[in-house]
């Protein structure tokens, strides 16, 4: 399967729909769900994570840490 222009730095292994073209390709903001703060918990099922902001990452990056 060959794609359509210079994929760049996106590793594309297939193709979403027949006719895309990565250079048309743009990403559209998300509307937050919830809003967290560093070291609050998330608790799924059995599973409970906390909350880190990785502030050099890139703007609002979170990631969940789990002991």
């Amino acid at each position: 399967m060959e794609l359509e222009g210079d994929p760049g730095e996106f590793i594309i292994t297939a193709l979403p729909h027949s006719g895309f073209n990565i250079d048309d390709f743009e990403m559209r903001p998300a509307r937050p769900s919830a809003l967290f703060d560093e070291g609050d918990r998330v608790d799924i099922d059995s599973r409970n994570f906390e909350v880190l902001h990785l502030p050099r990452h890139s703007p609002g990056n979170i990631a969940f840490w789990e002991a």
